[in-house]
């Protein structure tokens, strides 16, 4: 599990969290967003998501 609290980074200005998730072996993920913006949209915007799958 990962989690993000006062987030500041901006991926328009190139800037993206790096989440550090220890390996697992699993055939499912879930994201739990709480807070997903700072302003009044209420939109989550993934750039980018990795899983590496065997």
């Amino acid at each position: 599990m990962a989690t993000v609290t006062g987030n500041t980074k901006d991926s328009a200005l190139g800037t993206y969290n790096d989440l550090p998730i220890t390996a697992v072996t699993t055939t499912k993920l879930r994201m739990d967003i709480t807070n997903p913006s700072h302003d009044t949209d209420n939109r989550a915007r993934l750039q980018e998501i990795e899983v590496h799958g065997y």
